[in-house]
């Protein structure tokens, strides 16, 4: 979240609650955003998967997308 909000600057709504985290990415992002919003979510991805095959009994990380 902080890469979201500090290094791209985004105006995002999230919850961050017991292990839980949503957010939404704005429709209307510029190029350059995109592509900075894109390696930051990529490396959130990579470190939670890491994460949870260090503590599969403990963590189990789900993804989805284009939920409204």
């Amino acid at each position: 979240m902080l890469g979201l909000l500090k290094v791209v600057n985004l105006d995002i709504e999230y919850e961050i609650d017991d292990g839980y985290l949503t957010f939404e990415i704005p429709q209307d992002l510029s190029y350059e955003e995109d592509q900075k919003v894109e390696v930051i979510l990529q490396t959130l991805r990579e470190g939670l998967l890491d994460i949870e095959s260090g503590y599969k009994k403990f963590v189990k990380m789900e993804e989805k997308y284009n939920v409204y």
